[in-house]
């Protein structure tokens, strides 16, 4: 049965023309079974030292809720919360996390960190380590799955790595061996360098041609200001802005969005104003945007990855950027592994979204970041069609954290 299905599914690649998107699939793959193997190094004592002060965490904001709410509560409880909320004078529909972090009360405040904490200390305390820790290896080994959601982009399971915290204190207790080192690259700005090349948007692409920094420039139009007077507050404005709306969020959805995901804090009326001087900056974008035809459509990333069926606005956005961004690293992988006698001794241990993790020696450390970050910008330019410039930003230490 299977070389005539072989056969079969050959045809059918050649007839979607997705032939390329396999053999970069099938070049990917030995990259990927390494970093399974390889797995993930980590110093178990300093992962439990970071479990016990989650807990001490999540007793000292259950000391704190329990003073302001004037009794002793369930906190995890969504009707307790909206309870309290209520006497507060802070009547609300939901006590989901985007409603909580737009109300101006310390009590919702206190909530949302305590929801935080209580999260770390369940989900990532000594259970984790006795259940997810190699008694073989000392290491995490995750599963990847290689085509793990529907843009093509990868995901990880049993553990998911990919929704490990990003504190430092987790990620410094991601440690590499004496005499070797972590070397990590992220891409800088991918999907919004891939939106510029998706759209054709000249302003974007002129920035990034010149290398400016499309957080500052937004900042500056939106606001009204010159570039040299944008703040770090109002860059963070700006992040919100730019990731928020190169998808088509409106502006109620980016005020939700900026709260709940950078603390930033604007009444749907601003959101209106930045959303229209945003779109009004960037033409090609507006203009790609309104090109997308209504019913159920075929996306396609730059290199040809298919999407069937796709019929929500966002969606056809997202998954030719997500997708072009999953075929770039993907490349990567692909040339990392083909031209791994280039640097001895390299083992690829980790990857979360735009990000790669290497572990090497130590005396080595200069080399197998510039062997690492060449091939993630080959990798992506190639994807993008050399559209749009690509960078990577690259860290070396003992740790995932730097450290």
């Amino acid at each position: 049965m299977l070389l005539p299905l072989r056969e079969r599914l050959i045809a059918d690649l050649g007839d979607a023309s997705m032939k390329p998107i396999a053999q970069l699939e099938f070049r990917a793959l030995p990259f990927l079974v390494s970093m399974m193997h390889t797995g993930m190094p980590i110093n178990a004592g300093a992962w439990l030292e970071r479990s016990d002060s989650s807990f001490a965490e999540v007793r000292e904001l259950e000391g704190k809720l329990d003073t302001l709410a004037g009794t002793k509560g369930k906190w995890g409880s969504p009707e307790v919360v909206a309870e309290v909320l209520k006497a507060r004078g802070r009547p609300v529909e939901s006590t989901g996390t985007e409603v909580l972090a737009q109300l101006d009360d310390e009590f919702a405040q206190l909530v949302l960190a305590y929801r935080q904490a209580a999260k770390r200390a369940n989900t990532y305390g000594s259970d984790w380590l006795a259940k997810y820790v190699s008694d073989t290896t000392g290491r995490v080994h995750t599963s990847y799955l290689q085509l793990g959601a529907v843009t093509g982009r990868l995901s990880s399971r049993a553990p998911n790595l990919q929704n490990l915290p990003r504190e430092a204190f987790y990620r410094n207790a991601v440690v590499a061996p004496e005499g070797r080192v972590l070397i990590k690259a992220d891409y800088s700005q991918v999907e919004l360098r891939i939106a510029a090349a998706l759209s054709g948007d000249k302003r974007m692409l002129k920035a990034y041609a010149t290398g400016a920094d499309l957080h500052r420039v937004t900042a500056a139009k939106v606001l009204g200001i010159p570039e040299d007077q944008v703040d770090k507050r109002a860059r963070q404005l700006a992040k919100a802005i730019n990731f928020g709306l190169i998808y088509g969020m409106s502006a109620t959805g980016l005020q939700r969005y900026a709260s709940s995901t950078y603390g930033v804090h604007m009444t749907e009326v601003e959101a209106g104003r930045y959303r229209s001087a945003f779109f009004g900056h960037y033409p090609g974008l507006r203009k790609w945007h309104r090109a997308q035809p209504d019913g159920e459509i075929e996306t396609r990333t730059l290199l040809g990855r298919r999407r069937l069926a796709v019929s929500r606005f966002t969606f056809k956005l997202n998954s030719p950027d997500q997708g072009s961004g999953a075929d770039g690293l993907k490349l990567a992988m692909a040339r990392l592994w083909e031209d791994r006698a280039a640097a001895p001794g390299v083992v690829p241990i980790l990857t979360v979204h735009d990000e790669l993790v290497v572990e090497c020696p130590a005396d080595r450390a200069d080399g197998t970041a510039e062997w690492l970050k060449g091939h993630m910008v080959a990798g992506m330019s190639e994807a993008v069609r050399e559209l749009v410039p690509i960078d990577v930003e690259v860290q070396t230490g003992r740790t995932w954290g730097g450290a």
